[in-house]
């Protein structure tokens, strides 16, 4: 979930393209309709099809990270095959049943590439080993469960603080 977090809307964080700034949308989440965007809990921004043709539509805003995480664990979670394979460890079978859920529409293999890539980097960051499930091999679900609660929250607090520990470094001199 986490690897998901960071590739579509890096935690929330995502400053390009324009519009993704303080949007605090995890996971590049639509508002379920097209431009125009009523600008207030909505932006406008572009996307692409399977095809690669871009389109325009309407992401969400998010009053805040942990409000942002929260809208990314709801929308994986209320899609009951993601959220089966969520619970493996596969990120092969995520982004599956992610693409066949409606949630993006990039090639399975690519999607699970990138989370990959994602996910190495987030293990690379905490200095942790790569995982050790086996294709098909459930891990423990509440260990694993557990272990992305604290990686997002643990995230967001690091990225909170982080600013305004420099802000008051500054102010203190």
């Amino acid at each position: 979930m986490q690897a998901v977090g960071r590739h579509e809307g890096f935690y929330g964080f995502a400053s390009k393209p324009p519009g993704w700034a303080g949007s605090n949308n995890w996971g590049a989440i639509q508002c379920g309709h097209g431009p125009p965007c009523d600008g207030t809990d909505c932006f406008e921004a572009g996307d692409h099809t399977a095809t690669g043709a871009a389109y325009r539509t309407c992401f969400r805003i998010y009053k805040s990270a942990e409000a942002g995480a929260a809208g990314l664990i709801r929308e994986l979670y209320r899609r009951p095959s993601v959220a089966e394979a969520l619970r493996t460890g596969d990120l092969s079978a995520v982004a599956l049943a992610m693409r066949q859920t409606g949630y993006h529409e990039t090639a399975p293999a690519i999607y699970a590439a990138a989370l990959e890539r994602n996910a190495a980097a987030i293990r690379e960051a905490l200095g942790e080993a790569p995982p050790s499930v086996a294709a098909g091999q459930r891990s423990s679900g509440s260990k694993l469960l557990e272990l992305v609660w604290a990686g997002l929250f643990v995230g967001m607090a690091v990225r909170h603080r982080m600013p305004a520990n420099r802000a008051r470094r500054r102010n203190s001199r």
